[in-house]
């Protein structure tokens, strides 16, 4: 920091006018103090930090942007500091300004003097910081954590990477890397050497095991070989909003199926969506840009076409959001034949409304009530169908009842009308209605909502509490209708026994601190894995129940139905609950496994979390964790056997060699992470399937794609 602000200050010396040296002084203290705010939102919110590969994202974040994220004393202090600052800039000038004088020969000289000194004192601070960086000596499976080298070059942890290097050094690096990046795309090509990055990947895949020998016999390979698959992704979703008083079909699916009650996921939506489609995600190369006329051949949807899967995509959200209709569209090369938007959807009201909000957006209920036959649409040909549906009805915020007043059953019709003009989502009252305090029973019951922990607050903040679950358990009411309704139909045609639902939640519900209150975490402690546990659950009609009755009164409209597998009771597929860790990058290579798909481990970060395997999670957020660990590159965070956390400095006990074994042996899987990273990362940047074909094993069937070969014609 002192080799940039002498840096700085040399050019604000060398400015002849006083109002631009003051001007220029303004835009440096302006720039950090937004860097200030930000940082500090983003940390507060999800333990990030800004960085310039976001700005590709600005438009989608305002978009979701909640005053709540700011701390406004934080941001009031540092304009005060800057006025203060901006007023004795003007004060001295006015002051103690002196006469404009004439530059003659000795005062060129002392000018040029002074600013050759302060760039000297400037590069000599900096090259005195970089021989200061701890250099790996011994190398081992942690050294990746000791490097400051490779830190400050990469920034791949860039919480950590701020707070060692400040913000001059860490921003002055991100720059460089953002312009480096830039300069080879303008380049026209990839940053490694194409030859001897396919013969370096070629190794790197020839030495991959394949998932059926790291499986071992193991029963669910195949469990779902050309059943229909539909792969629910619920945004925000929670435990604690599926319950059998308000989300009876969700519960039945989760309470009789298969439910990953150790599934864990810290990444934004458009990361988490992606990871269920590519079992990974490039850092350097941005999917919708420099990915965009890529070979991706090894995506779930590309693997389950070549097995003769219909594959639709939907998202109740505009197109253009993440820029989906790049990635996502009907022919791309994610592998969707159709992929369907408010902009196709004519019966999504709210996209016919200029002037809606964010948050007044569609529902997944219309999706399935009006666009059945898209949902469920298989070509002639085609042996079955895939549906991928990216959830948007519990993404927050979760004010609406908070700021416009509570929807009971027991108001007057005239107060019914009155607020509902001022709702920002519509048609949830009749979910509003039906919910009348927190639930009992719960699909995973040690994940309900802790009531007795929510009673240490006052009745003023219980009741905020409240208004902002009840939003959010009405947009998970709105996912479990829109649910029930594909499975009526669904029964109704005869193809229930023939269809698997699989769901997992993209991240937790974090709008105002909902995650933390309602997980019985304190607000303080964002380094606990418990706060990223979401729902994952999978049913299969063929052999497991279901029973969608509701509990009492309910709204209308909605089937109830009391469902017994027949058709395929000797299936490995089973009620039960896996309770071994597993995460996000584990969806693809277990829906792979159900499909009979024999793949390469080393193309996916995950296993499948209906192995024996488990994977470590690193979050593109922050910190890399499992169910009772967390390691955001400083702090080392433990659960112990009575459940509470103790936190230790990662240097220390480095330097003591402390680390208790499954710390230390979690440590060198997400080493490992990082390693194979670099592989999979080189993969997207070379465009790898275009130059190799990719081999496809479904059982005693093979498909080989045709493939690019040098960009002339099909090989």
């Amino acid at each position: 920091d002192v080799a940039f602000i002498f840096a700085f200050a040399v050019l604000i010396f060398l400015i002849p006018s006083p109002v631009a040296s003051i001007c220029f002084a303004s835009v440096i203290l302006l720039i950090q103090i937004a860097l200030s705010c930000v940082n500090e939102a983003l940390m507060t919110m999800s333990g990030m930090v800004f960085s310039l590969t976001m700005l590709n994202l600005a438009k989608e974040v305002g978009g979701v942007f909640s005053g709540d994220f700011v701390n406004w004393w934080l941001f009031v202090g540092l304009l005060l500091l800057f006025v203060s600052g901006l007023t004795g800039m003007i004060v001295l000038n006015k002051k103690f300004s002196t006469p404009k004088m004439r530059f003659n020969k000795q005062a060129v000289i002392a000018l040029l003097v002074c600013c050759l000194l302060g760039e000297n004192i400037a590069m000599i601070c900096y090259q005195f910081t970089l021989n200061s960086f701890n250099k790996v000596v011994v190398s081992d499976e942690l050294s990746l954590y000791d490097d400051d080298n490779y830190l400050y070059n990469t920034q791949f942890m860039p919480a950590k990477a701020l707070r060692k290097f400040g913000s001059y050094g860490f921003y002055f690096m991100n720059v460089s890397n953002t312009f480096e990046s830039l300069l080879d795309a303008f380049k026209g090509g990839a940053s490694i050497p194409q030859q001897q990055g396919l013969s370096t990947l070629d190794e790197y895949f020839a030495e991959g095991i394949m998932s059926e020998d790291a499986y071992g016999e193991n029963p669910y390979t195949g469990a779902l070989s050309g059943k229909n698959i539909v792969l629910i992704v619920i945004e925000s979703g929670e435990w604690y909003g599926i319950n059998r008083e308000y989300t009876p079909t969700l519960y039945s699916m989760a309470s009789e199926g298969i439910a990953f009650t150790e599934y864990y996921s810290r990444d934004k939506t458009n990361h988490s969506e992606a990871l269920g489609i590519l079992g990974s995600y490039p850092v350097l190369n941005a999917p919708a840009t420099d990915l965009k006329n890529s070979t991706l051949s090894f995506t779930l949807p590309n693997l389950l076409r070549s097995a003769g899967y219909t594959t639709n995509y939907f998202h109740a959200n505009k197109e253009e959001f993440y820029e989906r209709n790049v990635t996502h569209g009907a022919g791309g090369n994610y592998g969707f034949d159709t992929s369907h938007f408010p902009e196709d959807m004519p019966e999504m009201k709210g996209y016919k409304n200029p002037d809606k909000k964010f948050s007044d957006y569609d529902k997944d209920l219309t999706i399935a009530k009006y666009y059945y036959d898209e949902y469920t649409y298989q070509k002639p040909e085609d042996r079955a169908f895939f549906t991928m549906h990216m959830t948007l009805s519990t993404h927050g915020d979760y004010d609406d009842l908070l700021d416009h007043g509570d929807y009971t059953k027991n108001l007057s019709e005239n107060e019914k009308k009155s607020r509902l003009k001022e709702y920002d989502v519509k048609d949830f009252e009749k979910y509003y209605e039906v919910i009348n305090g927190y639930p009992k029973t719960y699909a995973v019951a040690e994940k309900g909502v802790p009531e007795s922990y929510l009673s240490q607050f006052s009745k003023d903040t219980q009741n905020t509490l409240y208004l902002r679950y009840k939003r959010f358990q009405a947009g998970m009411m709105d996912l479990d209708e829109a649910v029930n309704t594909l499975v009526g139909k669904l029964h109704q045609q005869g193809k229930l026994d023939d269809t698997a639902f699989f769901f997992y939640a993209d991240h937790t519900a974090y709008y105002s601190s909902m995650n933390y209150y309602m997980k019985g975490v304190p607000t303080d402690e964002p380094l606990r894995s418990d706060l990223y546990n979401i729902p994952c659950f999978a049913w299969y009609g063929g052999s497991m129940n279901l029973n969608t009755t509701p509990v009492g009164s309910f709204y209308s409209g909605y089937q109830s139905l009391s469902l017994t597998a027949s058709k395929d009771t000797q299936s490995a597929l089973k009620k039960g609950k896996v309770d071994k860790f597993c995460n996000v990058f584990d969806v693809v290579p277990t829906l792979l496994q159900l499909v009979g798909y024999d793949y390469n481990l080393n193309l996916y970060h995950g296993v499948s979390m209906l192995s024996d395997l488990e994977s470590a999670f690193v979050s593109r957020e922050s910190g890399v964790f499992r169910n009772d660990i967390y390691f955001d590159g400083t702090t080392v965070s433990m659960k112990d056997a009575n459940g509470n956390w103790t936190q230790d400095n990662y240097d220390v006990m480095r330097a003591e060699d402390s680390f208790p074994n499954n710390v230390k042996a979690f440590l060198q899987a997400s080493a490992r992470y990082y390693e194979k990273q670099e592989r999979i990362e080189a993969m997207y940047d070379l465009d790898y399937f275009a130059h190799r074909q990719i081999e496809k094993q479904y059982g005693d069937t093979v498909y080989v794609r045709q493939v690019r070969l040098n960009g002339e014609g099909e090989s």
